[in-house]
Parts: C-alpha cells; sequence; structure tokens
C-alpha cells in the first residue's frame, strides 16, 4: 500500500518498529507548506500535489514576461525550440499534429521575402474541385470554433495551380509557391513546396501568435518578421467564385473578401517530416555518443537527464529478469539495514519536492552496496533487475551487464522534473523498444531503514514504502 510520508510518519497507530519511535504531530495543512492553487492554476506547469489533500498543488506560475517560444524548422528539417548555432532557420512551427511551420517573413508577388498586397485571382473563377465553404460551414468574425471545410492547405494551393491560365491568375497562390528560403537545403523547402495556408492554419498561426512572434523576435538577424496585427492575410479557403476567405492577425477576424482585392498579405506554410525533428533532451547512442540528432547509422540505449553528472536513464523499465518491460518488483525480499548504505529518513529528506535531495544521492554507490548484501538481505530484486539490464544497442562496455544501476531518489526527482521533455524525445524513438515515464511508482536506491526504502511517484511525490511493496524499476547508467 503506497503511503504518503507525512500519513506514514505522523500516524502512530502502526506496528512497525520504525515508526514507534516517531513523535506524534498533527500533519502540517496543505496551506502551510505552500500547496495553496488547484490544478486550474497550473494548467501547462509541472504540478505537485499536496500528499493529505490532492486538490491542493503547488507549481511555478511563469513571470508576465517570460513568454514562451514555438519550436523553429531549420533548412536541413530539423526541429528543435533551441537555436542551433550550425543551423539557419527558415520557418516557425504552428501545427505540430500536422507538421506545419511557416515561413519567417510575409513575401511578395515575385516570391521574394517582403511585405507587399497581392490579389487571390485576377479576376472571378471558381476553382475546379476546390471545396466551397460559406459561413453556414465557417462562422464569421472573431468565432474561433473549429475549421474543417477548406482545411488542407497544400491540397487546396495544387487545386488553384492546376487551374492556371483558366483562371486568368492566382497571384497569392502562386507567390506562395515560389518562395524558397536561401537557407533551404534539403529538397522538402525548395520551390513548389511553400504553399498558401487554409484557413484553419491561419486560425491556427493566430492562436499562437505570441509564442511565434516571440521566435520571430529571436530571428530577427535571419530576416524574420512578426506577423502583421495591421491587415489581412489570403488562405487558400475558397468561399464561391468571387470570394475567398481571409483571416485578421490582430483579432482573430475570420471575413470572406472579394478575390480582387489586392492589398492582403500572403505568408507561405511548409510540411516537414517528423523523421527530421531534434530530440528534447540527448539521446544517450550504444557507442557512448550523444546527441540531440536520431542518427539513423546509431542506436539509442538511453535519454541524457544529468548532464553534469553524466547520467542517462535506458528507454524502458525493466523485468524481474532484467529483460526491457514494465513490471513491479520488490525492492528486497525481507527487512534488513543494507551495511554501510546511507539511512535517509525524514530529517534529512522533506517530502516537499521543492528542497533538494541531499542524502543517499549516488545511484551507482547505493546499488553496489544493495548488491553486496545478496543472499544476506535474502534478495535484493530490484536493483538485481536493473544491474542485469543491458541494451540490445549497447556495443562498449560501459553500457552492458553490471553496469546499469538503482536510480537515487534524486535521479529520479530529475527524471521527473524532466518528464515531459523525456516522453517527447521517447515518442521520437518509437521504432526501438521504449516505455514512458507515466505515473508509475518507481523504486529508488536510496534507503530510509531496514524496513522502509523511497519512492518517487512521477506525479512528483516522494514517498515511503515498506520494501516488499511492489513497484516499477528505470535503470540508470554513467556515461
Amino acid at each position: 500500500m503506497k503511503m504518503s510520508l507525512y500519513v506514514s510518519v505522523f500516524c502512530c497507530a502502526t506496528s512497525y518498529a520504525i515508526m514507534a519511535q516517531a513523535v506524534c504531530t498533527p500533519a502540517p495543512d496543505c496551506a502551510s507548506l505552500g500547496y495553496k492553487m488547484t490544478a486550474a492554476d497550473c494548467t501547462g506547469q509541472i504540478t505537485v500535489k499536496c500528499p493529505t489533500d490532492t486538490s491542493k498543488v503547488f507549481c511555478k506560475v511563469k513571470a508576465k514576461e517570460e513568454v514562451e517560444t514555438a519550436a523553429i524548422l531549420y533548412g536541413d528539417g530539423t526541429v528543435t525550440k533551441q537555436l542551433l548555432s550550425n543551423k539557419t532557420p527558415i520557418g516557425i512551427v504552428f501545427d505540430e499534429i500536422n507538421h506545419l511551420a511557416m515561413a519567417l517573413t510575409d513575401v511578395k508577388k515575385d516570391g521574394t521575402a517582403g511585405t507587399e498586397g497581392i490579389y487571390w485571382l485576377s479576376y472571378y473563377y471558381d476553382i475546379p474541385s476546390l471545396e466551397n465553404c460559406s459561413n453556414s460551414e465557417i462562422p464569421l468574425g472573431t468565432n474561433l470554433t473549429p475549421i474543417s471545410c477548406g482545411a488542407d492547405g497544400k491540397d487546396n494551393t495544387n487545386k488553384i495551380l492546376a487551374c492556371g491560365s483558366s483562371c486568368g491568375n492566382t497571384p497569392a497562390a502562386t507567390t506562395a509557391n515560389n518562395y524558397q528560403p536561401t537557407s533551404c537545403v534539403k529538397d522538402f523547402c525548395k520551390k513548389s513546396n511553400w504553399f498558401l495556408p487554409s484557413l484553419r492554419d491561419l486560425q491556427n498561426i493566430y492562436l499562437q501568435k505570441t509564442q511565434i512572434n516571440a521566435s520571430l523576435a529571436l530571428l530577427s538577424g535571419y530576416g524574420a518578421t512578426a506577423i502583421k496585427d495591421s491587415w489581412y492575410y489570403w488562405s487558400s479557403t475558397e468561399y464561391s467564385n468571387m470570394i475567398a476567405w481571409s483571416f485578421r492577425m490582430s483579432d482573430g477576424f475570420r471575413s470572406p473578401n472579394d478575390k480582387s482585392t489586392s492589398s492582403y498579405y500572403v505568408r507561405p506554410v511548409i510540411y516537414y517530416s517528423e523523421a527530421n525533428s531534434v530530440a528534447e533532451l540527448p539521446i544517450l547512442y550504444g557507442d557512448g555518443t550523444t546527441s540531440k540528432e536520431i542518427l539513423t547509422d546509431k542506436t539509442p540505449i538511453g535519454i541524457v537527464f544529468d548532464e553534469d553528472n553524466r547520467l542517462a536513464v535506458a528507454l524502458t523499465d525493466v523485468k524481474k529478469d532484467g529483460t526491457a518491460g514494465s513490471e513491479t518488483v520488490y525492492w528486497s525480499n525481507n527487512y534488513h539495514d543494507i551495511p554501510s548504505l546511507e539511512n535517509c529518513t525524514d530529517d534529512s529528506i522533506a517530502d516537499s519536492i521543492s528542497i533538494p535531495v541531499t542524502c543517499g544521492t549516488d545511484g551507482r554507490s547505493n546499488t553496489d552496496k544493495i548488491l553486496a548484501c545478496g543472499s544476506g538481505c535474502g534478495g535484493t530484486p530490484a536493483a538485481t533487475a536493473v544491474n542485469s539490464y543491458q541494451p540490445a544497442g549497447c556495443t562498449q562496455n560501459f553500457c552492458k551487464k553490471t553496469k546499469w544501476f538503482l536510480p537515487s531518489l534524486r535521479d529520479l526527482q530529475n527524471i521527473y522534473q524532466l518528464k515531459k521533455q523525456l516522453d517527447a524525445t521517447l515518442s521520437l524513438l518509437n521504432n526501438f523498444e521504449t516505455t514512458n515515464i507515466g505515473t508509475k511508482y518507481y523504486w529508488s536506491s536510496t534507503e530510509y531503514g531496514d524496513t522502509y526504502a523511497w519512492t518517487f511517484l512521477m506525479d512528483g511525490i516522494r514517498n515511503l514504502d515498506d520494501k516488499v511493496t511492489q513497484s516499477y524499476v528505470r535503470p540508470v547508467i554513467a556515461y
């Protein structure tokens, strides 16, 4: 049974000898511990739940001046939120699900970077096979409901261009399709691959305008310009033979306008491949190298979570026999105080993760001491499982059996602090055997005493558990 620290330490009605010595005091209330918010107050932030009332939480709310940035698309197809000095940016990601990025700048009639008013068509024509989207499918004004009509900008643009001379002239679509940033080094971003965004694309850009403009400001040295608030942008979504949809970036106003209006802007959009993405955290490969790039000639074996101490966590949990997979195990088969292993009580490890862990922090040393106890401790399943692990991609001695260890409580907390980035990086490696961190309890190698060891709940809670309780294990390696 899982017990929060306050429940296990402050409760006097227990038969365990270690608890018999505890001084019975009322559990502190959540507010006094700093848990004064609700989940709604912390949307999008790392949230820590109060152990005695999980409806009360704590999070670090971003200051108003801290503006999140959008991911950057580079000319070689890589995507990351980092500003990479060895690559040149060509766009800003605004739709990760559909892998869409917008150009760093508006374009002029000749397809070069710059701002210039452009017609949608030179005269009135209903584009063959292009879906007509009236205000019955798309409400007018600032009603930002989801858009499903005429939503594929690439398909729309292809149909507009296919009309060719039959339509007289197609300046907006042609302009976007002729764009090619100077730093494009792969085929995906060359001429004919950029397109006129759909109305849905423009709305998605508007909904992330703050983050996008923050990234564009960082890239001003590359010619990036902010999204214009002052007027409308053309979409590739058609209304009728005379009218196409436009979008005003100042307030999110959807508007059907005469196709011959010549004062609206064009911002090209591009599709990028997910395979070209850069991981959010460094990947550890089986030859000992680390990189945020997905390297096709190497096999990943872990993800770096502590660069200072050169530690990486395995791509997967492990089972009792040390093979990849999720299976709960005991910390030890019976109660025993591991010789020379530091006991870390609630005096040395506070329940709140806002206070750093300084006791029992060396997972390698802890694991070695646990294993040395061996049969004298009646068996040490958690430490033995991780120490028996060896990933298939390991080609050097540093990552073979006996090199992996049970993380310390500090290691698990560091993993938790990077859980979002870890799970995002794991998702990029789904061609390999991986399991997400999730919200599971994991055993640490940090001991409390003869009866208890520390676990970490990946919802953000340090926890004490009976050593014969079953929790998951995730190996860690020093590289």
